[in-house]
C-alpha cells in the first residue's frame, strides 16, 4: 500500500465519522504529495519533516480537538510544504475542526498514521542517523551490556523480591540501561533515550511481580538490546520493528498506541548539529554526549579492520588536571575552526594560508603541552599527527583541502569522547585517523603504535591499587598545604562549598571528641564519612590543603572502622589537632582568620599514622570508654549532641522523608528587607499619629456642632418672637391701606423665619455628617491596629531569617579551649548550656572573638596547673561553664570557671605601678576587677603566645560596648571568676521611653531601665557634692539628664527634684537614678544611625522619627553615666608593650603570568608558587593592565600571541609607562624564528624563552631579576 492509499483510508474513516475538517486535511496532503512527485530531490528532502509530523498532529487533535486544532492548522501553513495552506483556507479549516467533535476512537487511526509516519516521499530510503565512529560507539556500549542484562534478569527471575541479590540485580540492570541512555544522549539519539526510559519503567513494574509472572516477561528484557541494534544498523526498517516489539502484551507495561507516532518520528529523525556547551566540560562523563552533537551525519568509508582490542579500563590520570585539558580543548575548538576555514577558503593568498597554519599549529602546541603535563604520550603523538597533516595540507591544491576539511572538523569531538570514555572511544579515534581523506593518513603500523600509546593511559599515574598502600606520601611538603582557591573556580560551587564546609568541619571535630569520650564504631564511621565529604568537595574546587589532610584521615578512620578498633590516645590527639587545623583552614577561606601556620606539621603527623597503618604497625591497646583523657572535651555537649541525634532519628521515623526546601538569600537582601520593614514601621507610626490628630479634631468639631446647634435654637426662638412683634407694628401703620392682608402673611416675616429654620436644619445635617466621619475614623483606627499587629509579625519573621543557634560556634569554642590548654600545659573541660538559643548571626559572629578571649583568659589566668589543683583539693582538670539564656529583651552570656579567681593584690600593685591609682586610694574589689578591662593592662610579667600584651579583656570590653552590651565581673579568690555579658536582642524596633528635658524630647531605650518613678517618690539627700535618692533600703546616686547632656538645668539648681519624675538606669557598676523634666509616652521606634558625618556621638545610640515627623535622638544612658574612672579608661591612651609590637609581614614578590591558555597559566602558577612567590594571572594584555592598576608585579611572564592585546603590545605599553618602564618582562612562546625574537627585543622584552622551556632556567631568570630590583 502506497502513501496516497494510506491517506485515502484516513479520509474515508474521517468521512464516516463526520470529521469533514480531517477530510480537508487529507485532501491537502495528497495534493502536496502529487506536487512533490515532480519536484527535485532537494525540495522533497525539505518536505520530509512536515510529511513525517502531520500524522502525529492528527492523533493529537483527535485526543484534544479544541486545544490541538490550531496546532494542526499551523503545521499545514509551514513553508516547507510545496503548496502551503493560505490564510483564508486556514481560517475556514480551523472553524470546521473546532466546530465538529470527533466521534471516532483514536486507536482506529493509529495503524494508518503509523504507516504514514515511517513512509517517505524521498527517493533515498536509507536514513543515516550517525557517523560511523559514533555509531560504533553506541553499538559497542549496547553490545557490551547485553550479557550483563541476561545475567541480571536471570537472577531477578530466580530470586524472591525482598532478597538482597534480587535488589542488587535490579540495580545492576538499571545502571546498564542508564549507561546506554548516557551514550544515547551523547549521540543526540532522543528516540533511543525514550526506549531506555520505557525499559526502566517496565523494570520497575517487573520488580513487583511474583516469580511466575516475571518468568513470562524474561524474554523481553533479554531481547530488546537486539532490537535496538537492528534499529541502529537500519533505522528505516528497524524503527517500526522496535516500536512493534515495545507494543507487545508480554511487557509489564506495553507502549500505548497513542504514543507510537511521536516515538516513530523521534526514532527516524537524525540528530541535529548543535553548538557544544563549553560549561559542561567540567563534568567528564558529560563531555562525550555534549561534544558528539558536533559529529557529522555523513557516512565515513568503511576501513579495513585492524586487530585492535581494549583490555580493561584505561586511566588517564588525575581527573582534576584532566578537566583542565578538556576545558582547553573546548576553548580551542572555535580557534581551530576559524583557522581551518581561513586556510581552506578559496583564493586565499600564501601569507593568509601561512598565518592560518601558524595559528592552528599554536593551538595544537598548547594541547601538546597540556598532554605532556598529564603524561599522555598518546595525545602528544596525536597532536604531532595533526600538525604534520596541517603542514602537508597547506601545500596541496584546493580540492585536497576541501576533501580533508571534514576529518579535520571531526577530530575534536572524537578526542573529547576519548577523554570521557577512553576504552569505548579509542578504536573509533584510531579509525578516524586512517581515513584516506587525510593529507597523510595514519598507516596500519603507525595506527597500532598510536593505539598502544592511547590505551597505555597516563605515564604520570601511580601504580595499581594494591601497590598504593606501600607508596603513600611520607613527607609533607609546603605545596601540600597551600590554601588557595583557583581563579577559574565555578562561583556557584564555591558558594555552596563555603556554606556547607564550616558545618562539616565542626561536625567532624565533634565526632572526634565523641570518639575520645565514648569510642563507638558508629562515631568512627560517621567521622570517616565526613572526612570523605571534606576530601571530595575540596578536591572538586582544588583546595588541596583540606583535601590532603581529610584524605589521609579518611584512610585512617576507614582502617579503624574496618578492624573494629579503638584508636590509641596518641592517634586521637593527632586527630584532634587535624580537626582543629581543618576548622582554622575553613575560617581562613571565609576571611575570618589567618591560615594555620602548623598545617604542614599537622599533615606530617597524619601521614605518619597513615603510613604506620599501611605497614601494619598500628598498636591499639584496648581502652575503656570512661578512660580519662587530657584533651579538653565536653561531656554535656556530647550528651546534648546524642540527644539531638536521637531526636532527629525519631523525627525521621515519625514523619515522611520529604526534605524541606531551602532558598539561599544574600545577607544584603535580608538587610534591605529589614530596612524596608523599619521604614514601614515609621510610615505606619506617622499615619497612626495623623489619625489620632484627625480623631481629636473630629471630636472637637462634634462638640462645636452641639454648641452651634444650641445657639441656632435660641436664634430661631428670637426670630419667632421679634418677627411677629415687628410685623404687628407695621400692620397698625398700614392697616388702613392693607385691610385685605393678615399679619402673618407679610413677606418680611416669612423670609426671616424660613432662613432661620433652614440654618438650623443645616447645622443638624453637619452634625450627622461629623458623626459619620467619626465612625469611619474609628473603623480606620481598628484597621490600623490590625495592620500594626501584622507589621510586628512581619518584623519577627524577617528577624528569624538572621537567627542562628549558638551551637554553630560550638566547635570553634572547643577548639579554642583545646589550643589554649596545649599552649599552657593545663587541663580544662568546657561545658555549655543553652546552646539551642537563637541569636542574630551578626551578633553571634561579633561575639565569637570576645568569647574566645574570655575562655583563653580563664585558662591562662584562672585555671591552675594540675599539680596546684591537686594540692588545693580540686579536680585535676579545671571546669569552664558557658551558659546562654534570655532575660527580657537581652541575651545573657555567663562564663564561670573554678580557678583561682582574680588576684586583687596583684591588680592593685600593677595599677599603682602604671600610675592608674595612688597608693592611698581606696577601691572596692569590683572597682579593682574592672581595671583589667583597661587597654594595655595585664598582670602577666612576660609575654606568651596566650597573654601578656594587655589586649585580651580590653578587646572583649570594647566589642561588648560596641554591641551596646554590658560586662560584669565577679570573682572570689580561690573559687573562680564569673563574667556576665548582657547584649540587647536585635530587633527591628526598639521600645523607647520618651522624656522631655529643657523643652526638648529624647528617647531612652527601655532595655537598660529598671523602673520609672512618679514625682515625689523616695527621699533626697545631699552627700558632699552629690545628690542621692533613698528608696526603702536602696540608695541610688542621683543625676540630672540635663547635666549629663550638658544642657541648662534651672530646676536642678533649685533642688526641684521632688516635683520631677525619675528613671532608674541599670549599668555595669550598679543602678543610678536619673531626673527628667517630664515623662511623655512609650513607643516602638526604629533606631537609625546618625550617618557618616556625625557618627560616634558620645551617649547617643541613634535617632528615630516620631509619628508627627519630628526627629528624636535615642540616648545611651549607660554610656552617659559612666563613672569618672570608667571615663578615664575610655579616654586614656592605650598602654603598649613595645616588645610585643608585631613586625610587618615580609613582602612577597608578585609574578604576573599573562597567557591565553588555561593550562599554561596553571602550570606556570604552580611552578612560581612552589618557588615561594605570589602570582597574578591574566588571559590577555588588557586584563593584565587592569590588574596592574591594582597591584604592581615584580616580574612579568608574557605570551606573544593573545586575543585583544598580544604580548608585544602589552610590553610596549609597560615600557611607555614611566612607573613600569623598568619592570622585568620575560616572553614565553612557541615562536622560534629570529624575526619573532627581534620583534620581542624591539618591544622591550628582557628575555625570550621558547616552549618547552626549562623550569630551572625560568626560575634563575626570575631570581636574577628580583636580585637586581629588590634591595
Amino acid at each position: 500500500m502506497n502513501y496516497t492509499e494510506n491517506v485515502e483510508m484516513i479520509w474515508e474513516a474521517a468521512e464516516q465519522a463526520g470529521l469533514f475538517g480531517i477530510t480537508e486535511v487529507c485532501t491537502f496532503i495528497n495534493d502536496n504529495v502529487m506536487v512533490l512527485g515532480g519536484e527535485p530531490v532537494s525540495v522533497r528532502e525539505t518536505a520530509r519533516s512536515v510529511l513525517a509530523e502531520w500524522p502525529s498532529k492528527i492523533v493529537a487533535y483527535l485526543q484534544l480537538p479544541k486545544i490541538k486544532a490550531d496546532v494542526l492548522v499551523d503545521h499545514l501553513q509551514n513553508t516547507h510544504w510545496p503548496t502551503k495552506l493560505d490564510a483564508t483556507t486556514a481560517e475556514s479549516l480551523l472553524e470546521k475542526l473546532i466546530r465538529v467533535s470527533p466521534q471516532i476512537t483514536v486507536p482506529s487511526l493509529i495503524d494508518t498514521t503509523t504507516d504514514l509516519a515511517i513512509q517517505g516521499v524521498v527517493e533515498e530510503d536509507v536514513i543515516q542517523l550517525l557517523s560511523q565512529d559514533i555509531l560504533e560507539l553506541v553499538c559497542n556500549q549496547i553490545s557490551d551490556s547485553k550479557e550483563g542484562f541476561t545475567v541480571a534478569i536471570e537472577v531477578c527471575v530466580s530470586m524472591e523480591n525482598e532478597g538482597q541479590a534480587f535488589l542488587e540485580a535490579i540495580e545492576d540492570y538499571t545502571n546498564k540501561v542508564q549507561d546506554i541512555w548516557d551514550v544515547a544522549e551523547m549521540a543526540s539519539l532522543a528516540g533511543l533515550q525514550e526506549v531506555c526510559t520505557f525499559v526502566n519503567d517496565n523494570l520497575m513494574a517487573f520488580s513487583i511481580l511474583d516469580k511466575s509472572q516475571r518468568l513470562k516477561t524474561q524474554t523481553y528484557f533479554e531481547k530488546w538490546p537486539v532490537e535496538v541494534l537492528e534499529y541502529l544498523q537500519s533505522p528505516t526498517t528497524g524503527a517500526p520493528s522496535l516500536v512493534s516489539f515495545m507494543q507487545e502484551s508480554g511487557w509489564p507495561s506495553p507502549l500505548e498506541a497513542s504514543l507510537v507516532p511521536d516515538l516513530l518520528t523521534t526514532l527516524l529523525t537524525p540528530p541535529q548539529q548543535v553548538e557544544t556547551d563549553a560549561t559542561l566540560s567540567q563534568q567528564p562523563d558529560a563531555v562525550a554526549m555534549e561534544t558528539s552533537l558536533d559529529q557529522p551525519t555523513s557516512v565515513i568509508p568503511e576501513m579495513p579492520s585492524l586487530d585492535l582490542e581494549v583490555s580493561g579500563e584505561i586511566s588517564l590520570g588525575n581527573m582534576e588536571v584532566l578537566e583542565i585539558l578538556i576545558s582547553e580543548l573546548e576553548f580551542a575548538k572555535e580557534d581551530l575552526t576559524t583557522a581551518l576555514n581561513k586556510m581552506i577558503k578559496h583564493n586565499t593568498g600564501e601569507s593568509a594560508t601561512s598565518e592560518a597554519l601558524e595559528n592552528y599549529t599554536e593551538v595544537m602546541h598548547r594541547l601538546y603541552v597540556a598532554s605532556e603535563m598529564l603524561g599522555l604520550e598518546g595525545l602528544q603523538a596525536f597532536c604531532t599527527f595533526i600538525i604534520d597533516n596541517m603542514t602537508a595540507l597547506s601545500t596541496q591544491d584546493q580540492a585536497h583541502k576541501t576533501q580533508a576539511k571534514k576529518v579535520l572538523e571531526e577530530w575534536p569531538a572524537l578526542v573529547l569522547a576519548y577523554l570521557a570514555k577512553p576504552a569505548v572511544s579509542v578504536i573509533g579515534l584510531i579509525n578516524h585517523l586512517r581515513q584516506p581523506t587525510w593529507a597523510q593518513p595514519l598507516t596500519d603500523e603507525a595506527a597500532v603504535v598510536l593505539f598502544n600509546q592511547l590505551t597505555a593511559g597516563s605515564t604520570a599515574e601511580e601504580d595499581s591499587e594494591d601497590e598504593k598502600a606501600y607508596q603513600r606520601q611520607t613527607t609533607a611538603q609546603p605545596e601540600d598545604v597551600l590554601l588557595t582557591i583557583p581563579e577559574d573556580v565555578n562561583s556557584e560551587l564555591l558558594d555552596a562549598y563555603l556554606q556547607e564546609t564550616p558545618q562539616n568541619a565542626g561536625d567532624f571535630s565533634i565526632c572526634i571528641q565523641n570518639i575520645i569520650q565514648n569510642p563507638e564504631i558508629t562515631e568512627i564511621e560517621r567521622a570517616q564519612r565526613i572526612a570523605h565529604t571534606l576530601k571530595g568537595s575540596s578536591n572538586i574546587l582544588g583546595i588541596k590543603a583540606i583535601a590532603n589532610i581529610a584524605h589521609h584521615l579518611e584512610d585512617t578512620l576507614e582502617y579503624l572502622a574496618k578492624h573494629q578498633m579503638v584508636p590509641p590516645q596518641e592517634l586521637t590527639d593527632t586527630m584532634v589537632e587535624a580537626a582543629d587545623c581543618i576548622e582554622l583552614m575553613v575560617d581562613a577561606l571565609l576571611g575570618q582568620d589567618d591560615p594555620p601556620p602548623q598545617a604542614q606539621q599537622v599533615l606530617q603527623s597524619v601521614l605518619d599514622w597513615a603510613n604506620r597503618i599501611d605497614k601494619g604497625k598500628l598498636d591499639a591497646p584496648p581502652r575503656e570508654a570512661s578512660e580519662s583523657v587530657p584533651t579538653p572535651a565536653t561531656e554535656p555537649v556530647k550528651a546534648e549532641h546524642k540527644a539531638e541525634s536521637q531526636a532527629n532519628k525519631a523525627a525521621k521515623d515519625a514523619t515522611p522523608s520529604t526534605p524541606e526546601q531551602v532558598l539561599r538569600v544574600p545577607t544584603k537582601t535580608i538587610d534591605e528587607l529589614m530596612r524596608l520593614v523599619g521604614e514601614l514601621s515609621i510610615s505606619v507610626g506617622q499615619i497612626q499619629e495623623r489619625l489620632k490628630h484627625v480623631m481629636h479634631n473630629t471630636r472637637t468639631l462634634t462638640d462645636q456642632n452641639l454648641g452651634l446647634q444650641q445657639k441656632t435654637f435660641e436664634l430661631e426662638n428670637l426670630v419667632d418672637v421679634r418677627g411677629i412683634t415687628g410685623v404687628e407694628n407695621r400692620y397698625k401703620k398700614t392697616a388702613q391701606h392693607e385691610d385685605d392682608f393678615d399679619p402673618l402673611e407679610f413677606e418680611e416675616y416669612n423670609e426671616l423665619h424660613s432662613v432661620a429654620h433652614s440654618f438650623l436644619e443645616s447645622i443638624v445635617d453637619n452634625r450627622e455628617l461629623a458623626m459619620s466621619i467619626r465612625e469611619d475614623l474609628v473603623e480606620l483606627e481598628t484597621m490600623f491596629i490590625h495592620q500594626d499587629r501584622l507589621n510586628k509579625e512581619f518584623q519577627n519573621n524577617i528577624m528569624t531569617t538572621r537567627m542562628v543557634p549558638v551551637n554553630s560556634i560550638l566547635s570553634k569554642l572547643q577548639r579554642n579551649v583545646r589550643q589554649t590548654c596545649r599552649m599552657t600545659g593545663k587541663k580544662a573541660e568546657l561545658t555549655l548550656d543553652g546552646t539551642d538559643i537563637l541569636i542574630d548571626s551578626d551578633v553571634l559572629n561579633n561575639l565569637g572573638d570576645p568569647l574566645q578571649h574570655i575562655l583563653r583568659n580563664a585558662i591562662d589566668h584562672g585555671i591552675e596547673n594540675a599539680d596546684e589543683r591537686t594540692l588545693l583539693g580540686k579536680a585535676e582538670s579545671g571546669t569552664i561553664k558557658l551558659s546562654f539564656y534570655r532575660e527580657g529583651n537581652n541575651i545573657v552570656v555567663k562564663c564561670e570557671d573554678d580557678g583561682q579567681g582574680l588576684n586583687y593584690t596583684n591588680i592593685r600593685f600593677m595599677a599603682i605601678q602604671r600610675g592608674l591609682i595612688t597608693e592611698n586610694q581606696e577601691m572596692t574589689e569590683q572597682e579593682l576587677a574592672r581595671l583589667i578591662l583597661m587597654s594595655g593592662f595585664s598582670t602577666k610579667s612576660g609575654v606568651t603566645q596566650v597573654s601578656g600584651r594587655g589586649v585580651g579583656m580590653d578587646v572583649v570590653h570594647t566589642n561588648i560596648r560596641q554591641m551596646k552590651g554590658t560586662l560584669d565581673l565577679m570573682s572570689k579568690t580561690g573559687q573562680g571568676t564569673t563574667i556576665l555579658i548582657k547584649l540587647p536582642m536585635t530587633l527591628v524596633t526598639v521600645h523607647v521611653l520618651l522624656v522631655r528635658v529643657s523643652n526638648s524630647r529624647y528617647g531612652i531605650p527601655t532595655n537598660n531601665l529598671e523602673q520609672a518613678l512618679a514625682p515625689g517618690v523616695g527621699e533626697f539627700y545631699q552627700v558632699g557634692d552629690e545628690m542621692t535618692l533613698k528608696m526603702g533600703k536602696n540608695i541610688y546616686a542621683l543625676k540630672s539628664l540635663a547635666s549629663l547632656l550638658n544642657l541648662p538645668d534651672e530646676r536642678g539648681k533649685n533642688h526641684d527634684n521632688e516635683t520631677r519624675p525619675i528613671i532608674l538606669v541599670r549599668q555595669e557598676t550598679g543602678v543610678t537614678a536619673v531626673v527628667v523634666d517630664e515623662l511623655l509616652d512609650t513607643h516602638d521606634l526604629v533606631m537609625k544611625s546618625m550617618g557618616n558625618y556625625v557618627k560616634n556621638i558620645h551617649g547617643v545610640a541613634g535617632a528615630s522619627i516620631l509619628g508627627d515627623g519630628a526627629l528624636v535622638p535615642l540616648l545611651d544612658l549607660p554610656e552617659l553615666l559612666r563613672s569618672p574612672m570608667q571615663a578615664a579608661m575610655s579616654s586614656m591612651p592605650e598602654l603598649q608593650d613595645e616588645q610585643a609590637m608585631p613586625t610587618g609581614p615580609a613582602v612577597i614578590p608578585h609574578i604576573m603570568i599573562v597567557d591565553d591558555s588555561l593550562s599554561v597559566r596553571k602550570s606556570l602558577s604552580l611552578l612560581v608558587e612552589d618557588a615561594g612567590f605570589e602570582t597574578l594571572l591574566a588571559k590577555d594584555g588588557l586584563e593584565a593592565i587592569e590588574i596592574m592598576n591594582q597591584t604592581r608585579p615584580n616580574v612579568m611572564l608574557v605570551d606573544m600571541e593573545m586575543p585583544r592585546m598580544n604580548g608585544l603590545e602589552l610590553t610596549a605599553h609597560v615600557r611607555a609607562n614611566q612607573a613600569t618602564q623598568n619592570l622585568p618582562i620575560f616572553m614565553i612562546t612557541s615562536r622560534t624564528t629570529e624575526k619573532h625574537r627581534d620583534q620581542a627585543k624591539n618591544a622591550g622584552v628582557n628575555a625570550y624563552l621558547t616552549k618547552p622551556y626549562q623550569d630551572t632556567e625560568l626560575l634563575d631568570l626570575i631570581d636574577k631579576a628580583l636580585a637586581g630590583a629588590i634591595v
